[in-house]
């Protein structure tokens, strides 16, 4: 602490700056950081295009990373200025040089602040400039942030510039350096929307053998990107509208759609990903205009459903949050877009009212399914939370469960069908690690009722409520009571419907459950062949039939779990003849699909799968 004194205060040179401290001039010191640096070149072209000079630019990328932008502008001006010093070389290397402070020269580009071009050359191993004006060219070569002298030649070529650099791993250096082919054509179809009648060529030469070559060019400016972008939209027309507000340009294009919420800000061409004040005009006003226009008092989130929509603005003097201008601040943007927007509605529901219809049948849609959605949230939590307080309780479902000495992973809960049913099992399972639970009646099919409906039914409710793990996506396998559940009913067409609808449930509430190969079915014996001294059982008539080959005895035909003897459960059922059947899903896919198929709404497609996969004839009255 004793050294801290006057010597302790340095400053920096601005090309020691720009070279330490990337970060503030191109956002990062990594390959997004060479990104802005393209962003900066580039925007310089556009600017020319907004001026009015050139209607194309030349973009390529070669080996090495060396990335190189010529345009057909004015070219950046160039010669001795009043105070001795060479214009061209301290509009490259001079902080806060440049021809975009004076407003006669320049409005409404993206580069205002004279520093963007300077950290490009600043912080490139190699860079070069090349500006052709008037017959004359002049040239500059900066190599680590040292400038080499300039010279002038007489040119034929158009006027332009052309500007070439290799960004300094020395400088970028939080990862190796690496120029993407595709993230500079996106930056390009983005501003060929926002630049109608300017033309960009974007060369990949990487790999001289297999060079590419892209083209960006757009006509109808952002209702092209609208276009484009737009997902099975709700209305054929794109709203589209634009607003002049003194120097002030407006341009606003938006569709509703059946894709997600979309949005692209521009602010003097230039794509600002964290909005900023535009965007907040635009999105309080849409609320507050459509809620007016529909009638309605929708959320803006519920509003702006499906919606992809294009915010450009072109103005004087733009302020950004940062050198990077991801954000723009310019506080009267947000009246401004917001008028934008009102008139934009305004005038679309009046001359497009068959089409703004569709729109507001569109949210209104929306928002019953978003309360069905909030319904069915607010049903999974209670259901959750109901069973936490049922753990809590030390008399678990007394009335209805015979449960189990032992829970966990070795445990097994039965549903049975029935209160007969369940004294049958009862008298057989083994009561260390098999509980027990009848339904009573058929379960309700899962698929062809809301959820909230569906976790209201009494069985639903006590069989979430005994296996203790929670549904959908508050799943949690490790608070599961037992290990397995198993299904239990005759073996008859009611019992295997039974069967169907449990599984379902369990399909549409805990279909982790279902992955995890905890399902079961505990079938029951349809016949009981009984000799002298040996008993076996069949659980369907082609194992009765295999029997019989070689056993002589008495048949009993079993008409139902309720019916069973304590030894024919105990022995059928959890001896020796088990017959306890995991449901395993080899395609998750085509397992959902059936279920689905079978046990949805879908009558037609179910009445195909009968039709085509049941044989009628071995149908008996």
């Amino acid at each position: 602490m004793s050294n801290y004194n006057a010597n302790t205060i340095e400053t920096l040179e601005f090309k020691d700056a720009v070279r330490k401290r990337i970060a503030m001039y191109m956002g990062s010191a990594d390959n997004n950081g060479i990104l802005q640096c393209i962003r900066e070149v580039v925007s310089n072209s556009i600017d020319e295009f907004t001026m009015g000079y050139g209607n194309k630019i030349i973009i390529e990328l070669f080996e090495g990373n060396r990335f190189k932008c010529a345009d057909y502008g004015r070219g950046i001006p160039f010669g001795k200025r009043e105070d001795g010093s060479e214009a061209l070389q301290a509009a490259l290397t001079m902080a806060h040089s440049g021809g975009k402070f004076n407003n006669k020269t320049y409005q409404s580009v993206i580069g205002m602040n004279g520093i963007g071009i300077k950290g490009v050359a600043l912080s490139s191993s190699k860079f070069s400039a090349e500006v052709c004006r008037n017959g004359e060219q002049a040239s500059v070569l900066i190599e680590k942030g040292i400038a080499k002298p300039m010279y002038i030649t007489k040119t034929t070529r158009e006027d332009g510039t052309i500007i070439e650099f290799v960004p300094d791993g020395e400088v970028y250096n939080l990862e190796p350096v690496h120029i993407n082919f595709d993230d500079i054509t996106d930056m390009c179809e983005n501003w060929s929307y926002l630049t109608k009648g300017l033309k960009f060529e974007v060369h990949n030469k990487v790999d001289l053998k297999n060079p590419i070559k892209k083209v960006f060019y757009s006509k109808g400016g952002i209702i092209d990107l609208i276009s484009d972008i737009g997902i099975s939209p709700i209305h054929k027309t794109p709203i589209y509208h634009e607003h002049i507000d003194g120097e002030i340009h407006v341009e606003i294009a938006c569709q509703w759609t059946t894709g997600r919420e979309n949005a692209f800000v521009f602010t003097n061409r230039l794509l600002n990903v964290e909005g900023g004040t535009s965007l907040t005009g635009f999105r309080t006003t849409l609320t507050r205009k459509m809620n007016k226009l529909i009638g309605k008092t929708l959320t803006g989130e519920m509003i702006r459903t499906g919606l992809v929509y294009v915010i450009s603005v072109m103005i004087p003097n733009a302020s950004f949050a940062n050198q990077t201008k991801t954000k723009v601040n310019n506080p009267e943007l947000r009246t401004i877009t917001g008028q934008a927007v009102a008139d934009a509605l305004e005038i679309f529901s009046k001359k497009y009212y068959n089409e703004f219809d569709k729109i507001i049948s569109f949210l209104t849609q929306e928002e019953k399914a978003e309360r069905a959605a909030q319904r069915a949230r607010n049903a999974v939590l209670n259901s959750v939370k109901n069973t936490q307080d049922a753990q809590k309780k030390k008399v678990f479902l007394a009335d209805k469960l015979k449960d189990c000495e032992e829970h966990g992973d070795d445990s097994m809960l039965v549903v049975c069908e029935g209160d007969s049913a369940l004294g049958a099992l009862a008298q057989g399972r083994p009561v260390e690690n098999v509980a027990l639970m009848p339904i009573r009646g058929k379960i309700i099919n899962a698929l062809r009722h809301d959820i909230d409906e569906t976790l209201e039914n009494n069985e639903v409710k006590d069989i979430i409520t005994t296996l203790g793990c929670g549904i959908q996506n508050m799943y949690k396998s490790k608070k599961l009571r037992y290990g397995k559940l198993a299904i239990a009913t005759d073996a008859d067409a009611d019992g295997y419907n039974i069967m169907c609808l449990i599984t379902t449930l369990i399909y549409y509430l805990l279909p982790k459950f279902l992955e995890e190969g905890r399902l079961y079915w505990l079938r029951a014996p349809l016949f009981k062949i009984k000799s002298s001294n040996d008993v076996k059982y069949a659980f369907n008539e082609e194992e009765l039939n295999e029997i019989i080959k070689t056993m002589n005895g008495t048949i009993t035909r079993l008409k139902g779990l309720g019916e069973m003897s304590p030894l024919d459960t105990k022995k059928s059922m959890f001896g020796e003849f088990q017959r306890l059947e995991q449901l395993i899903i080899e395609d998750k896919t085509a397992t959902y699909e059936q279920i689905e198929c079978l046990m949805g709404e879908d009558v037609a497609k179910r009445r195909k799968f009968i039709f085509e996969n049941i044989n009628f004839d071995n149908l008996v009255e």
